[in-house]
């Protein structure tokens, strides 16, 4: 096989793998994807009307899944977040070689999300930390971070419980 036709292989392969995710997730829209996370994980100290600034960031990370990719403006479009928070979690996410050429890699995601939609708690949370820049891989490339959640907060100053 030469080296073209096994790019285009691995394409196919890729593009037939994020449309299966699209067809077999019930995931379709952002408000299914905060709906089934604040299912999964409800806080009962939140006001329905609130969220927390780490359930965004959750949101970002299974909206990079599913739609495949982890380019910023496509995910300011599908999730009605800001360029400058997302831009935070890109710039964690990609110091940290979890988000790697506009992609999210799959055998980062793999850890946490399968198929089914299922998402094991643990890695996705550690995911969630290392997207919020408070935890790094052993291999990113320094231990700088951009903090999500006080942009998250200084844009939405209302929801803040620190700021009265």
């Amino acid at each position: 096989m030469t080296n073209n036709h096994f790019e285009r292989f691995k394409d196919d392969l890729e593009s037939g793998l994020q449309e299966y995710l699209r067809d077999r997730t019930s995931f379709r829209l952002v408000e299914d994807i905060r709906h089934k996370f604040n299912l999964k994980y409800p806080d009962p100290d939140d006001p329905p009307d609130h969220e927390h600034p780490m359930v965004a960031v959750g949101i970002v990370l299974l909206s990079s899944v599913i739609l495949g990719t982890a380019n910023v403006e496509k995910l300011v479009k599908f999730t009605g977040y800001s360029r400058n928070f997302i831009s935070a979690i890109a710039f964690n996410m990609e110091n940290n070689k979890l988000w790697v050429d506009g992609e999210y890699r799959e055998e980062q995601y793999w850890r946490w999300f399968s198929p089914d939609g299922s998402i094991e708690d643990g890695e996705f949370w550690e995911n969630i930390g290392i997207a919020c820049g408070e935890t790094w891989e052993p291999h990113a490339h320094s231990d700088t971070s951009m903090d999500p959640c006080e942009i998250y907060w200084d844009e939405r100053p209302h929801q803040d419980p620190t700021k009265g």
